[in-house]
């Protein structure tokens, strides 16, 4: 089920009036249903697996924190993670590793079969797990109680807005509002709305009306060195209109219900480096990388050396994390490399003009993302050559559409980030008159609906 489309809407008001009408653990069971309902609409055959996956984190997490023995937590923590990573890597990475393998036991000269399986992917199966797995660290670590109330932890882990595609939530964020689940007040559905059609904007707007000129050039079979640099620009705003469209969609979906969800963007396109860029930019499994993996690996606390090693590890994964391909561990260590040396300029003494310093960043980044969006190592090879052997200013897809598109659908966007930047605030119309908010909001939605793409393009990061 999309979030820009006809059958959410009508899901959306059937939800928001029951959940009104309905008290206590009825609301609760119905909140639970709708979930598992909004999930199954795009493949029953997968919702199973993720009623499995929370019923073993809930066991464990009651093991874990009854237990004071800490051999015993250690192992039913590692069963969480062996288990949850077992599903992942069975269903998003198997077939993956298998084919690499077999290509080079071949290029060795050593035959060997090949067995496929043939899955699907479960949609929003990065999300879920890294959630559920995130709450028996949690446990195991004193920092927070399982919740005794099987229901609540099922509501946990498939609350329907953050379920397909995040923001990723923690237990202790998340779980004492599910508890409780309060009747919403006028104002938590009033922001809501705001921030969900907000969050249109950028998918309907920027997003979708980007999508085809990337995807002209990254269907095509060559493409010239400025095309590629052009459409990666395009894909760098598309991919963020689209993720941090889905991800206001969903803060705002469940603010209309009460609960609040944590930020997962805040203008990383401003940001003064990739550093910043990290702390701004998918912020809910940047944490999670943070929290999870870089800390218990030492952090910055260690070695020059050893600060390296753990970025390019932390980055490698977060890139692999993405999806089963080249392209993606590519991007992974790109970024890595990145980090690191935003790390050493910050160590050095020599420093540049802060604009200088955004727009090399930035322009790195851009291009960066052809790596993301190649598809596989191939085409991400051919189009990383042609930037430096076959980049001329007659391109055959023509510069001007790219530019035109940027300054029509991403730049108004990315003007507005910087106003609210500088006014320090969130959102938009945050802290406004309602008069103001109201005819702010009206425009909005009459921008969707005139310059909007509603085709039911699905989001980027469903596939992941």
């Amino acid at each position: 089920m999309l979030f820009h489309t006809s059958v959410f809407a009508f899901f959306a008001i059937i939800v928001v009036v029951l959940f009104v009408i309905l008290r206590g653990w009825p609301r609760k069971l119905m909140l639970l249903a709708a979930s598992w309902t909004f999930y199954g609409w795009l493949d029953w055959r997968f919702l199973a697996l993720m009623v499995i996956s929370t019923s073993v984190d809930y066991a464990l997490g009651l093991v874990v924190e009854k237990s004071e023995e800490t051999r015993l937590r250690k192992w039913m923590l590692y069963i969480s993670v062996i288990l949850n990573l077992a599903f992942l890597s069975l269903f998003k990475y198997y077939n993956f590793f298998v084919q690499n393998i077999h290509a080079v036991l071949e290029a060795a000269g050593i035959s060997f079969p090949l067995y496929l399986l043939h899955l699907g992917l479960p949609v929003g199966i990065s999300f879920y797990t890294f959630q559920s797995m995130s709450y028996v660290f949690d446990i195991y670590r004193r920092e927070i109680r399982a919740t005794r109330n099987p229901i609540d932890y099922a509501l946990f882990v498939s609350f329907f807005p953050h379920l397909v595609a995040g923001p990723i939530q923690r237990a202790k964020n998340l779980l004492p509002q599910l508890i409780t689940l309060r009747t919403p007040c006028i104002s938590d559905v009033v922001a809501g709305a705001q921030i969900f059609v907000i969050g249109l904007l950028y998918k309907v707007y920027m997003a979708d009306n980007l999508a085809p000129l990337v995807d002209l050039v990254f269907n095509a079979p060559h493409a010239d060195g400025l095309s590629v640099v052009l459409a990666s620009y395009c894909f760098g705003f598309q991919i963020y209109g689209d993720f941090a469209g889905y991800s206001l969609m969903a803060i705002g979906s469940s603010r209309v219900l009460g609960v609040h969800l944590t930020d997962n963007f805040q203008m990383p396109y401003l940001s003064s480096g990739p550093v910043e860029f990290w702390r701004r930019w998918h912020i809910a499994l940047s944490t999670w990388f943070r929290d999870y993996l870089y800390i218990p690996l030492g952090g910055n606390r260690v070695s020059d050396l050893r600060l390296f090693t753990n970025l390019m590890i932390v980055m490698l994964l977060c890139g692999l994390w993405h999806g089963a391909g080249w392209n993606f561990i590519a991007w992974g260590v790109f970024h890595g490399l990145l980090i690191a040396l935003d790390h050493v300029y910050e160590k050095s003494s020599w420093r540049i003009h802060a604009l200088l310093r955004w727009a090399f960043w930035m322009n790195l980044i851009f291009i960066g993302w052809m790596l993301f969006r190649a598809q596989g190592a191939g085409q991400m090879q051919a189009m990383a050559v042609s930037i430096f052997t076959d980049f001329h200013f007659s391109s055959y897809f023509g510069a001007s559409s790219f530019v035109k598109a940027l300054c029509i659908y991403a730049l108004p966007i990315m003007a507005g980030e910087w106003l609210l930047k500088r006014a320090g605030k969130s959102y938009w119309f945050e802290n406004m008159p309602m008069p103001l908010r109201i005819s702010g909001f009206t425009a909005l939605l009459v921008i969707c609906f005139v310059a909007g793409r509603f085709d039911a393009r699905t989001f980027i990061y469903f596939a992941f």
